[in-house]
């Protein structure tokens, strides 16, 4: 399973030769924003309100920020009602040391932290918050590349509602120091938070939501499990909470940064070039965006039989800022990726993603 302790030991790639990488990106996601980015930046709207006023991070050990590369926007952190919030990009110009900043004491989480993230070539890293503030990034040449911190929020307490794990999974909180598994409801946004692991048994569901934390769609989320791999969680309008990723997720599976509102967005999106809903097969409801107390929420699923990786626009009053590169859900639960540009268009990464990718889970501030 994995340990704090592991994790802060693993080796990480030459920092020079994973900055080397940033200007040699091929056909990934920022590849395509780099060669767009000028007409993207013209046709981007004036600049919106931000929902979170937030404050550059001081980077260290080697770590810089890619915003004068990518338009990524700089390493940030706000708070607003208790929920804090990262932006920004950042890559490791030299060195090797995987701790990139010390959050304030005002914005440090009460447990360790484990959360995915987007990394260069449409990669998978690994985000790790301290008590203590210290923030490190894993994920060898691929995060030292480029990681992105789009997407990523957290409480900084664990919900009042304690999880009862079922099947033989139990809390990781006493080996790991993570939290127990825990929800909250605020401003009609369900938060999970804490960690579990499947010391015995076989069955993938581990605890049951009350009817008032239950979605009104089956939702599928990418969660951080085991030693960085992938995971999914699947959480269902009957309130089974699922976890996905065989011995990853059984080995330790972390809920930090999961959210999502309890009904569906209050505008549907327009899906273009032959993209379509999933809710028909899937029951994961339509694509759509809602906007709350600042911060921006996707919602519901689609797929494609085409090529084209764009599938929608946004709102003039929902674009973020910035480009923002974020992990979700992909077909066979894969991690894919979302790419979405201050002119509003929305790509997804990936060619899993073709087949079924769910925005769920997915939100961000504006001003992002």
């Amino acid at each position: 399973m994995i340990r704090t302790r592991s994790l802060l030991t693993q080796s990480a790639a030459t920092g020079l030769a994973a900055l080397a990488l940033v200007f040699s990106l091929g056909g990934s996601a920022l590849a395509a924003s780099q060669a767009s980015g000028h007409a993207a930046r013209a046709a981007t709207q004036a600049p919106v309100p931000a929902g979170v006023t937030f404050h550059k991070l001081t980077l260290i050990h080697g770590w810089a920020s890619s915003q004068p590369i990518y338009t990524t926007g700089d390493p940030s952190v706000g708070i607003s009602n208790g929920i804090v919030y990262l932006s920004g990009s950042l890559h490791q110009s030299s060195g090797s040391n995987n701790e990139f900043a010390v959050l304030p004491a005002a914005y440090r989480p009460n447990h360790f932290l484990y959360l995915p993230i987007y990394t260069l070539s449409d990669g998978e890293g690994s985000l790790q918050i301290n008590p203590d503030g210290r923030v490190y990034l894993f994920g060898g040449g691929n995060t030292q590349g480029y990681s992105s911190l789009a997407g990523v929020s957290y409480p900084l307490t664990a919900g009042p509602l304690k999880l009862t794990p079922i099947n033989g999974w139990t809390s990781a909180q006493g080996t790991d120091g993570t939290g127990n598994p825990s929800a909250a409801i605020s401003n009609g946004v369900v938060r999970l938070s804490g960690s579990v692991y499947q010391p015995s048994g076989t069955n993938n569901e581990f605890a049951i939501l009350p009817t008032a934390y239950r979605p009104s769609h089956y939702l599928y989320i990418p969660i951080y499990a085991d030693n960085g791999a992938e995971g999914s969680l699947e959480v269902s309008p009957s309130g089974g909470l699922f976890l996905f990723g065989n011995s990853a997720t059984e080995g330790f599976s972390s809920l930090a940064g999961v959210s999502y509102p309890l009904t569906l967005g209050s505008k549907s999106l327009t899906l273009l070039n032959g993209w379509a809903s999933s809710q028909g097969s899937d029951g994961t409801g339509n694509p759509g965006v809602a906007v709350s107390n600042g911060v921006v929420r996707l919602v519901g699923s689609l797929h494609s039989s085409g090529s084209n990786n764009k599938f929608a626009v946004l709102p003039k009053g929902d674009r973020p800022t910035h480009f923002l590169y974020l992990p979700i859900y992909t077909n066979g639960g894969s991690e894919g990726s979302l790419d979405i540009r201050p002119n509003g268009a929305m790509l997804i990464i990936g060619s899993p993603g073709f087949a079924f990718s769910s925005l769920a889970g997915v939100s961000f501030p504006l001003g992002s």
